[in-house]
């Protein structure tokens, strides 16, 4: 990711203007739709006068994707062709202020794009035979991800499983001209109730709605959430009570994951400012009965499973804001492409979205109850009951995972990949020194103390604002980038102090800070 702060030069970028009545505005943080559309207006002209800095040919054009407010900044976003052609790696961010001024900007390329060709050599049939049988036709496109030259290339898509059993979307991209594989990419798809583990034996209240001659486990205030057994349509009842409290039954996993859920958007809207899963108050649909000790996100729906014993169905509050928060970073800028490091950020900013929660909801201290802590999965006891399967003080206590960033991360499995952003963010959050059971303190890997941290509600509008400045095939550098640009330029903040949070808990994971942006509040 390139870090833009100062204006170049390129008076003949094309800006796609045909297009950009598709733009959609969103506003997670109450503004009015014209300043929104003052904050693309500038983006747009920013992007069409800065081309030398982000790497823009004269045969580029941005075509803008979205407007979205969070947490006192706007963020326009833009895709590019080059020649008609989709441009994979292109993606741009254009982050303004309260006053219409352009904040910063990052891109996703790092090199211009100049192809002799935009014919392929390599035969279709060519591009099958690397991906396999059911693949989908090839598109052409240019590749620009990475540091590499762009190349003109195929791309194809096919339904697949990966090393965790879960289904992904997974996209080979072949060399056009020579035939080579250049890269293989997994999307993964990552009324009142008595709940098992949300206050077990008690009665909590969900969303449902009325349907045919009752009920149905559809929520009206979260649109498009529902939830039901694997396969098939959300449960319907008689009555508008639900569920029976027993760790196996599958309508209490839906009580559950619906108050979870609940508990999420509004820890989402009071919390980060920020409205549903993709921004725009948009919520997706769940099911429970997976058959697989898993759970996962698929693109577009929530999938729980059951624990290893078959005791319990894996529906806590921290799995379930956890699969939900494999959403959020899929709907941000940038999305969620790229290689086991971007995977591990994934999973550590779900993890992160999973503590948010549990500490939002503040659930007590009780038998089958998920009560705030900074691990991940214990209540469930996905593996062993009452055992995490991630820890965010000590991501190496479990699995040997790693504490700290190295240039090992890109070959690192996607799950222990998350250690070090987990690390760093509950030093953000607590800091390094003990407070309690729940926050036990931690050790960063350069050997400093970190007093006290931002807490937990702060910490999180740290890293809301850091997704917001994401861009594909994002590393564990450009999210401290993204963060320390945001800290420094939202007037959500009115002093340094979060910046230089945000700085210190990076440098205590060993992420380096060559081009770090400056705070001057």
């Amino acid at each position: 990711m390139k870090r833009l702060l100062i204006a170049g030069s390129a008076a003949a970028l094309a800006v796609a203007a045909g297009l950009v009545g598709a733009t959609a505005y969103a506003d997670s943080g109450h503004g009015k739709s014209g300043s929104l559309q003052a904050a693309a207006k500038a983006a747009t002209a920013y992007v069409h006068d800065n081309g030398d800095s982000l790497h823009a040919s004269k045969s580029e054009k941005f075509v803008r994707q979205q407007t979205l407010k969070v947490l006192g900044l706007t963020y326009t976003t833009y895709e590019r062709t080059y020649k008609g052609l989709d441009v994979v790696g292109g993606d741009t961010v254009v982050a303004t202020n309260s006053a219409g001024k352009i904040a910063f900007a990052n891109t996703a390329q790092t090199h211009k794009i100049d192809l002799d060709t935009i014919k392929p050599s390599v035969s279709v049939d060519k591009v099958l035979s690397v991906a396999g049988k059911k693949a989908s036709k090839p598109d052409v496109v240019v590749y620009a991800r990475g540091k590499g030259d762009p190349v003109l290339a195929y791309v194809s898509t096919k339904k697949a499983v990966n090393s965790d059993k879960e289904p992904v979307n997974r996209k080979y991209y072949v060399d056009a001209l020579s035939g080579k594989k250049i890269d293989v990419v997994d999307s993964t798809f990552a009324g009142t109730g008595h709940p098992y583990y949300n206050g077990k034996g008690d009665t909590v209240d969900i969303g449902t709605s009325k349907g045919g001659s009752g009920f149905v486990m559809e929520d009206p205030d979260h649109k498009g959430q529902s939830c039901g057994e694997e396969g098939k349509d959300p449960f319907t009842k008689d009555t508008d009570d639900w569920g029976s409290g027993d760790s196996k039954d599958l309508e209490t996993a839906c009580v559950d994951v619906l108050y979870d859920l609940g508990k999420e958007a509004g820890m989402l809207k009071d919390w980060l400012g920020y409205d549903g899963v993709d921004g725009k108050g948009g919520y997706f649909p769940s099911s429970v009965n997976l058959d697989d000790v898993n759970a996962y996100w698929d693109g577009s729906s929530t999938h729980f499973g059951h624990s290893q014993d078959g005791e319990r169905n894996l529906t806590s509050i921290d799995i379930v804001a956890h699969e939900n928060g494999h959403g959020i970073f899929q709907f941000t800028p940038g999305g969620s492409d790229g290689d086991n490091e971007t995977g591990g950020i994934n999973e550590g900013d779900s993890d992160i979205f999973g503590a948010l929660t549990e500490w939002y909801a503040n659930e007590p201290v009780k038998d089958g109850s998920d009560s705030p802590d900074y691990t991940v999965g214990e209540a469930a006891g996905l593996l062993n009951p009452g055992e995490p399967i991630r820890s965010m003080p000590d991501p190496s206590s479990i699995d040997n995972a790693p504490n700290c960033w190295s240039t090992d991360i890109p070959n690192t499995e996607v799950h222990a990949a998350a250690g070090p952003i987990n690390h760093m963010f509950y030093m953000l959050a607590e800091g390094t020194e003990k407070k309690d059971d729940q926050r036990p303190g931690s050790k960063a890997c350069d050997g400093s103390t970190i007093k006290d941290g931002l807490g937990i509600e702060q910490a999180g509008k740290v890293w809301m604002g850091a997704l917001m400045g994401k861009t594909s095939g994002w590393t564990y550098a450009d999210a401290r980038t993204a963060t320390l640009q945001f800290a420094s330029s939202s007037d959500q903040f009115k002093t340094c102090d979060e910046y230089n949070a945000a700085k210190a808990a990076f440098d205590a994971i060993s992420v380096p800070g060559d081009n770090d942006p400056t705070c001057s509040k």
